[in-house]
Protein backbone atom coordinates (compact mmCIF):
# COMPACT_ATOMS: atom_id res chain seq x y z
CA UNK A 1 0.00 0.00 0.00
CA UNK A 2 2.44 2.49 0.91
CA UNK A 3 4.45 1.37 -1.83
CA UNK A 4 1.89 2.51 -4.38
CA UNK A 5 0.98 5.67 -2.52
CA UNK A 6 5.00 6.36 -3.31
CA UNK A 7 4.37 5.98 -6.69
CA UNK A 8 1.02 8.23 -6.56
CA UNK A 9 3.60 11.04 -4.88
CA UNK A 10 6.24 10.34 -7.21
CA UNK A 11 4.19 11.23 -10.59
CA UNK A 12 2.67 14.26 -8.85
CA UNK A 13 5.65 15.96 -7.64
CA UNK A 14 7.50 16.99 -10.61
CA UNK A 15 3.90 18.50 -12.00
CA UNK A 16 3.31 20.41 -8.95
CA UNK A 17 6.90 22.20 -9.25
CA UNK A 18 6.68 23.16 -12.33
CA UNK A 19 3.35 24.46 -11.53
CA UNK A 20 4.78 26.43 -9.14
CA UNK A 21 7.87 27.41 -11.19
CA UNK A 22 10.00 25.94 -8.40
CA UNK A 23 12.02 23.41 -10.28
CA UNK A 24 15.63 23.13 -9.10
CA UNK A 25 18.80 21.12 -9.47
CA UNK A 26 18.20 20.33 -5.69
CA UNK A 27 14.84 19.01 -6.00
CA UNK A 28 15.82 17.41 -8.95
CA UNK A 29 18.45 15.07 -7.14
CA UNK A 30 16.52 14.88 -4.05
CA UNK A 31 13.31 13.31 -6.33
CA UNK A 32 16.26 10.84 -7.22
CA UNK A 33 17.09 9.79 -3.89
CA UNK A 34 13.35 9.66 -3.09
CA UNK A 35 12.73 7.13 -5.80
CA UNK A 36 15.83 4.84 -5.04
CA UNK A 37 14.05 4.62 -1.61
CA UNK A 38 10.68 4.17 -2.71
CA UNK A 39 11.13 2.19 -5.39
CA UNK A 40 14.50 0.29 -4.75
CA UNK A 41 15.09 -0.17 -0.85
CA UNK A 42 11.51 -0.53 -0.02
CA UNK A 43 10.58 -3.36 -2.27
CA UNK A 44 13.87 -4.97 -0.88
CA UNK A 45 12.81 -4.86 2.48
CA UNK A 46 9.16 -5.87 1.70
CA UNK A 47 11.04 -8.93 -0.11
CA UNK A 48 13.39 -9.65 2.85
CA UNK A 49 10.87 -9.76 5.33
CA UNK A 50 8.29 -12.02 3.74
CA UNK A 51 10.85 -14.65 2.59
CA UNK A 52 13.05 -14.34 5.64
CA UNK A 53 12.69 -17.62 7.34
CA UNK A 54 15.10 -16.24 10.62
CA UNK A 55 17.36 -19.26 10.75
CA UNK A 56 20.31 -17.52 9.72
CA UNK A 57 20.93 -20.38 7.53
CA UNK A 58 22.35 -20.02 3.57
CA UNK A 59 18.71 -19.37 2.53
CA UNK A 60 18.94 -15.91 4.78
CA UNK A 61 22.26 -14.72 3.69
CA UNK A 62 21.51 -15.56 0.20
CA UNK A 63 18.02 -13.24 0.21
CA UNK A 64 20.33 -10.87 1.97
CA UNK A 65 22.70 -10.86 -0.68
CA UNK A 66 19.86 -10.79 -3.66
CA UNK A 67 18.04 -7.76 -1.77
CA UNK A 68 21.60 -5.72 -1.67
CA UNK A 69 22.12 -6.34 -5.58
CA UNK A 70 18.42 -5.30 -6.17
CA UNK A 71 19.11 -1.82 -4.33
CA UNK A 72 22.55 -1.53 -6.14
CA UNK A 73 21.23 -2.01 -9.88
CA UNK A 74 18.10 0.24 -8.81
CA UNK A 75 20.71 3.38 -7.75
CA UNK A 76 22.93 2.25 -10.67
CA UNK A 77 19.60 3.06 -12.84
CA UNK A 78 18.96 5.88 -11.69
CA UNK A 79 22.57 7.45 -12.18
CA UNK A 80 22.52 6.25 -15.84
CA UNK A 81 19.42 7.99 -16.01
CA UNK A 82 20.48 11.29 -14.31
CA UNK A 83 23.89 11.06 -16.82
CA UNK A 84 21.74 10.57 -20.03
CA UNK A 85 21.19 13.19 -22.60
CA UNK A 86 17.66 14.56 -21.85
CA UNK A 87 18.26 13.10 -18.09
CA UNK A 88 18.18 15.50 -14.82
CA UNK A 89 21.75 16.01 -15.25
CA UNK A 90 21.64 18.01 -18.54
CA UNK A 91 18.45 19.65 -17.63
CA UNK A 92 20.13 21.60 -14.80
CA UNK A 93 22.58 22.47 -17.01
CA UNK A 94 19.91 23.69 -18.97
CA UNK A 95 18.08 25.82 -15.92
CA UNK A 96 21.03 27.28 -14.73
CA UNK A 97 21.56 28.97 -18.64
CA UNK A 98 18.41 30.14 -18.44
CA UNK A 99 18.68 32.12 -15.34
Amino acid sequence: GLIMAAAFCDALDGHVARILNAVTVFGGELDSLGDLVNFGVAPAIVMYSWADEGRGDAWDISLWVCCVLFCQACALRLARFNCSPGGPAHQSSQLEERR
